[in-house]
């Protein structure tokens, strides 16, 4: 009878126990909000610079500040973020079973930087390893610097970090998956909190403010509705379904001209070989894009057949050398 009573009592502690698709379907709603957001920012900003300009620039600031003070809301309010709110769940002590609303100083306070301080530093991490990637690859630091050093030694430690972090993350998943774990995230474990469902019973406990709060999340359910729409609007995939740009045909190439006009020779023939100076017949050195038909040559070849006929030497048509884009490949090292 005893040990039927404590199967009981583990039974009921885990009846408020939310589904694995609710606990990742809130996951994903923050993380949405955040690049559609800042996609609507830029918008602004290319708009009007003066005035917006600010705002992207500082947008990882700001945003951390307006998710702060929403996610203090409610967690103080409601005992739960705003997306865990938005799927009907709250955070409770870790290792105890239902619990009123209202969460300990403590662990409120670790849930509010763990919610807010996470992402602000992932996202300022990526721009970090971006910039130290770009400054890599175009060798803006010297090779054998002490700088550039511990840079190439934290770009190799980055990916396996990050790999280490989602199979953390991954074997947390299965674990609330199979039942093995109370938390389906490391942050949630490290906060020391548990999400379970909001109840009927947790109406008058709380701590609801009214119909500011209502106001409040419907309002922000409906814009991260909008900022949702606007990005998979402005996507990629999206704008080109839309303009029918994968069903062009790509354009002819340009049609050789059968000028023989006097003096002026005739069309030169294209090499089999690209690298070759369809002028000089040798290896392209110093090269030069003509924009009017998009053939490289040698830049002092092209600039003297421009200069003394006024025609790319390929497909006759009229350019002249401001028409000449010079070309700069990336030095080896």
């Amino acid at each position: 009878m005893a040990e039927r009573g404590a199967h009981l009592t583990a039974a009921s502690a885990h009846e408020d126990r939310p589904s694995i698709f609710e606990v990742v379907a809130q996951d994903s709603l923050m993380s949405a909000l955040r690049p559609a957001l800042q996609h609507a920012v830029k918008v602004l900003s290319d708009s009007n610079p003066g005035r917006w300009g600010w705002l992207w620039r500082g947008f990882d600031e700001a945003f951390a500040v307006a998710e702060l003070l929403l996610q203090h809301h409610f967690l103080s309010r409601r005992g739960g973020s705003f997306s865990e709110n938005f799927y009907g769940l709250r955070r409770v002590a870790a290792g105890v079973g239902p619990s009123p609303v209202a969460l300990p100083a403590g662990l409120r306070w670790r849930s509010l930087g763990l919610l807010v301080g996470a992402p602000y530093l992932g996202a300022k991490l990526g721009r970090l390893v971006g910039r130290l990637r770009e400054e890599q690859d175009y060798a803006i630091r010297p090779p054998s610097s002490p700088r550039a050093r511990l840079c190439r030694a934290a770009l190799a430690a980055y990916p396996f970090a990050a790999l280490a972090w989602q199979a953390w993350l991954l074997a947390q998943q299965v674990g609330y998956l199979l039942g093995r774990a109370r938390q389906h995230s490391p942050l949630l474990r490290m906060a020391g909190v548990r999400l379970a469902r909001i109840t009927p019973q947790d109406g008058g406990t709380a701590g609801h403010s009214g119909s500011l709060s209502h106001w409040l999340s419907t309002g922000l359910s409906v814009g991260v509705f909008f900022l949702q729409f606007l990005e998979w609007w402005h996507s990629p995939e999206n704008q080109d379904s839309l303009r029918g740009l994968t069903a062009l045909p790509p354009p002819p190439p340009p049609l050789h001209l059968d000028l023989d006009r006097g003096p002026d020779p005739p069309p030169a023939a294209l090499p089999a070989l690209r690298t070759l100076c369809p002028l000089c017949r040798k290896v392209r050195a110093n090269e030069a894009a003509l924009s009017t038909s998009g053939f490289v040559f040698c830049y002092p070849c092209a600039h003297a057949y421009l200069k003394a006929h006024q025609r790319c030497p390929l497909t006759g048509y009229p350019s002249h050398t401001r028409h000449l884009v010079k070309l700069y490949a990336k030095e080896e090292h």
